[in-house]
């Protein structure tokens, strides 16, 4: 084998480095909730991978599960509960779901397992009120998820389970993202040794979410199915101003926060996707959109035998569940959430969504 053979350089295989690099920052920033998963351990993944298959337990076994879940779910699961409106508009969801159609629960992203949460939550709501119509009632449940999720193990009732492991517990199909964000541009152009490999990791990026995107709409055409997507594919940016910052008003004279959190825009893959343009051959799918918002601060225990407290956890449906009949769509979704949390967080927390003009 030629010396040039040897060393030539494989896009996805850097890629998949690079997320279990960027898992690692991530673990060390989340206390002892998350460890990784060594190289040696069988259930490390064999590759950059699109797509799992789950082994869904009922809806109910879920709604046990959580009772071992970090704190934020047992709150924001109460929450819910008492929003009588709201649990309407999940009862809606569920009628579509019984009808054939297919739902997006789509959120903004305070957390990487914040995702994962609202899908356990609202799949439980659904079950618990269609079962009431119909005890034979059933439909698939998918959850989009960023990748660096497959090396990572999540505490739960006290001890570790891998990421992979916990959401086959509650998905059909788990759908492995690579977010082209920012951060993911920075951290390729950091390992990338050359113009060209960069150019080669992002076009690896591109083609790996594509593949996603087209299995996602393939079993949206097959299935029933509930999924679970934050439709920006990054966390939301926390920007705290200091106390004495003169906050001013904006033009409608609404007091700026001290605290504003900014989410970031739908991703363009994503908007196509939920309205059906991804796939040619195949009519536009008729997905509705749940917008749901959701946000809690993790602050991390100084005493490791002791587990993180959390602060202004909020759980919200926005709006009834919406056609997504266009990108628009997705972005109003989007802005109802960051309006939601407005109104439901302390009055020093404001969320921003960007404003996008319709094409």
């Amino acid at each position: 084998m030629s010396e040039r053979a040897i060393h030539k350089f494989d896009p996805n295989r850097a890629l998949f480095e690079m997320q279990y690099e960027w898992g690692e920052d991530f673990a060390r920033e989340s206390g002892d909730f998350i460890s990784m998963i060594g190289e040696d351990d069988q259930r490390f993944p064999p590759s950059l991978r699109t797509h799992v298959e789950g082994a869904p337990v009922p809806p109910d076994v879920v709604d046990g599960i959580a009772n071992g879940a970090p704190a934020p779910v047992i709150e924001m699961r109460e929450q819910m509960k008492a929003q009588e409106e709201e649990t309407k508009w999940i009862g809606m969801a569920g009628d579509l779901l019984a009808a054939g159609h297919d739902v997006a629960i789509v959120t903004n992203h305070t957390d990487l397992p914040d995702i994962a949460y609202a899908q356990a939550l609202i799949t439980t709501q659904i079950a618990r009120q269609q079962a009431k119509l119909d005890p034979n009632f059933s439909f698939s449940r998918g959850v989009v998820i960023n990748g660096m999720v497959e090396f990572m193990e999540f505490k739960l009732s006290g001890s570790y389970m891998s990421g992979v492991q916990a959401l086959q517990l509650l998905e059909s199909d788990i759908y492995f993202s690579f977010p082209r964000t920012p951060s993911t541009e920075r951290r390729i152009a950091e390992k990338a040794r050359s113009e060209d490999q960069k150019d080669a990791m992002l076009d690896a990026v591109d083609g790996h979410n594509k593949a996603m995107r087209r299995k996602i709409m393939a079993d949206l055409y097959r299935k029933n199915m509930l999924l679970a997507v934050a439709a920006s594919g990054t966390t939301d940016e926390v920007v705290h101003l200091p106390d004495d910052h003169d906050m001013g008003t904006t033009e409608s004279g609404l007091i700026l926060p001290k605290k504003q959190i900014h989410m970031a825009k739908a991703g363009d893959g994503t908007a196509k996707m939920l309205t059906g343009q991804t796939i040619r051959g195949f009519p536009n799918a008729e997905v509705y959109i749940l917008p749901v918002g959701l946000y809690y601060e993790r602050i991390p225990s100084e005493d490791p035998e002791e587990p993180d407290t959390f602060e202004q956890v909020t759980f919200k449906v926005a709006a009834p569940p919406m056609l997504a009949r266009n990108e628009m769509s997705i972005h109003y979704a989007m802005s109802l959430i960051a309006d939601t949390l407005t109104v439901e967080t302390n009055d020093d927390t404001g969320f921003f969504y960007p404003e996008v003009e319709a094409a």
